[in-house]
């Protein structure tokens, strides 16, 4: 329970800060790349997901094939809920939500760089280095309190940060993949979905079709 509290704690603190980014000081072009509800979030939403699941079990599945694993067994002289498992988890699922935060955050043109929102980047730090010491130098006390093990092979502790860091590099090929008007274009065509259409676009073809009207009754002769 201890864990699935820090984890709130994590996930309140960085959807707290996330939301505090402001936005930029100019008008763009351009409408935001996608409306809340949309067919392209909900596909970014699958792939996410399906990858956060993929980067979890690779990871778990890697621990349970080194030789120092021990199955986690209730009635052991382990102490409840303190095993290899409910390490991995903790700590991948703690890297990912920090991390997924700094992906997801919508930057410019239409928001600030994400160093304007300096609460969120304490936040950040502060459970990315947290969920550090978890890996490579446990502390005691904190661990006996969260029911975690150490990992005890560097290799391993190694082989845990670069899987999270292809974990990160992949979520953003897939928002730089999806981010694209042809991505976007392609899932309409697909669903025979049809994408609504900014205001802006709006107003802009009123006033095309007011101005033919005016030009084709020679108002201006």
């Amino acid at each position: 329970s201890s864990g699935i509290n820090a984890e709130y704690g994590v996930i309140s603190g960085i959807a707290a800060t996330l939301g505090r980014s402001h936005p930029a000081r100019d008008l763009a072009p351009t409408s935001p790349p996608s409306q809340l509800v949309d067919l392209r979030v909900f596909v970014l939403l699958v792939c996410h997901v399906l990858l956060t699941a993929a980067a979890q079990f690779s990871l778990l599945s890697y621990l349970k094939s080194q030789p120092f694993f021990v199955p986690y067994k209730p009635h052991a002289d382990l102490k409840e809920g303190a095993c290899f498992e409910n390490t991995a988890l903790f700590t991948v699922s703690g890297f990912q939500y920090t991390l997924y935060g700094l992906v997801l955050m919508q930057g410019p043109p239409h928001r600030q760089p994400v160093y304007h929102n300096w609460l969120f980047l304490v936040v950040f730090l502060a459970c990315t280095t947290l969920t550090g010491l978890f890996i490579f130098q446990p502390i005691p006390w904190l661990t006996d309190i969260m029911n975690l093990v150490s990992l005890e092979s560097l290799y391993v502790q190694l082989t845990f940060v670069l899987g999270i860091f292809v974990n990160l590099l992949l979520a953003a090929l897939i928002e730089i993949i999806f981010s694209g008007d042809r991505i976007t274009r392609f899932l309409e065509k697909v669903v025979f979905f049809s994408r609504p259409k900014g205001r802006h676009v709006q107003i802009e073809e009123e006033w095309s079709a007011i101005y033919s009207d005016f030009t084709s009754k020679n108002f201006y002769k």
